[in-house]
């Protein structure tokens, strides 16, 4: 049965689901960029190393899972985001965006760019450039993203527009999975099952109202 209720929505979001939410992004986006590493129709074998090349986050959800990427600080990555349900420094969320964002954006770039192609070469246009419509600055004073509509900048905790950019990133999963299933390559077909339902299972509402989730 389709939940009657968003769990992220603008105007109401708990701790701990917000968290969740995050460990779900993280781990879903490794597990898209592993599962292209093993997919033998696709050339490149490092997607997943790239694209942990851009995080620096601890992230422990709610049931006590963990997913750990740490690298070294440098010019254009911050140091690393730490979160649990107990406490987070609101202050760094837009530092973990800007990282999401960053990771997004490559591994869609490297796919579009591999040399046995896609099916698509349009990943990154369809599920990046066209639905990550904010700007996002990091700590470093580096900024990425689309559009105009919103401009984040560290210290700044605006909880609309962070469900916003959180609704963009959970749509982007979503797009990329539906896409890879559908295409001849990547030849794997159950991207969406694996890495969308079965392990995004909150669902955010944007200020628009529109949905995305499970």
């Amino acid at each position: 049965m389709a939940k009657i209720c968003a769990d992220i929505k603008p105007n109401g979001l708990n701790q701990k689901d917000l968290v969740d939410l995050f460990y779900m992004i993280v781990t879903s986006m490794r597990g898209i960029a592993a599962k292209l590493d093993s997919d033998g129709s696709v050339t490149g074998t490092d997607f997943n190393t790239n694209l942990d090349a851009c995080l620096n986050c601890i992230i422990e959800d709610s049931k006590g899972n963990r997913v750990a990427v740490v690298n070294d600080e440098s010019s254009t990555l911050p140091p690393v985001v730490m979160m649990s349900p107990v406490g987070f420094d609101k202050a760094r969320v837009t530092d973990l965006l800007y990282m999401l964002f960053n990771a997004w954006e490559t591994l869609c770039e490297q796919l579009d760019a591999d040399t046995n192609p896609p099916t698509s070469t349009d990943y990154e246009a369809d599920a990046y450039t066209a639905l990550f419509t904010h700007i996002v600055e990091n700590s470093r004073g580096n900024a990425l993203g689309n559009g105009a509509n919103f401009y984040h900048r560290t210290g700044a905790f605006h909880q609309d527009k962070i469900v916003d950019a959180l609704h963009f990133i959970v749509n982007g999963i979503e797009t990329f999975c539906e896409q890879a299933d559908t295409d001849a390559a990547p030849a794997d077909s159950n991207y969406e099952a694996l890495w969308f339902t079965a392990n995004i299972t909150l669902t955010v509402e944007n200020s628009a109202g529109s949905r995305v989730g499970n």
